[in-house]
């Protein structure tokens, strides 16, 4: 393949913790990823790949992560793009936060850096916008040190909400959907 037609595309993706990940989708597995700590960052940077997914995991995001209290899917910055959720998609990360049954009665307002949208009764949450802009201040208003393994705020759990696309391949022939046609 002549160089000139090897494409790639370069996204920027700021993350929660305020972290602005390059994220060049190169040919085939030639993806690369440069990272910009934020003022305040702690730790490192762990780049992984699994399949086609890239992870970009900070330092302080991991034990949270490992916890099972920080979805893992916000720093899939490959994912994130595919969703439209690089910053030229979009200036905010949308959210699912849930509470303990306890601060859930009375849910306590949005975290600084970041907007309610609704209330989720079902799931004990709500649904909120992360500022990209403020996203760092965010990830401070709901941390308390980099070895945490709870978020501040009364959050339990803060999940990416993530775009889903729906696939017909199976479900259509298991209600019987071709012949009815």
């Amino acid at each position: 393949t002549p160089l000139s037609d090897v494409r790639t595309e370069t996204h920027t993706v700021t993350l929660i913790t305020g972290d602005v990940v390059r994220y060049v989708d190169g040919p085939g597995d030639r993806d690369t990823v440069t990272v910009d700590r934020p003022d305040g960052g702690h730790g490192g940077v762990r780049v992984q790949q699994a399949g086609e997914d890239v992870y970009v995991l900070p330092d302080e995001a991991t034990t949270l992560i490992a916890a099972g209290t920080l979805d893992r899917r916000l720093f899939n910055v490959s994912a994130l793009v595919r969703m439209g959720y690089d910053d030229e998609g979009t200036g905010s990360v949308p959210l699912i936060a849930t509470y303990s049954p306890a601060r859930a009665k009375a849910l306590p307002a949005a975290p600084r850096g970041a907007k309610k949208v609704r209330t989720l009764e079902s799931v004990n949450g709500a649904a909120l916008t992360a500022d990209k802009d403020d996203a760092r201040t965010f990830w401070s208003a709901i941390t308390r040190h980099d070895k945490a393994r709870s978020l501040d705020g009364g959050i339990a759990k803060l999940w990416l909400d993530g775009r889903s696309e729906a696939l017909l391949t199976e479900s259509v022939p298991q209600v019987g959907a071709p012949q009815a046609w």
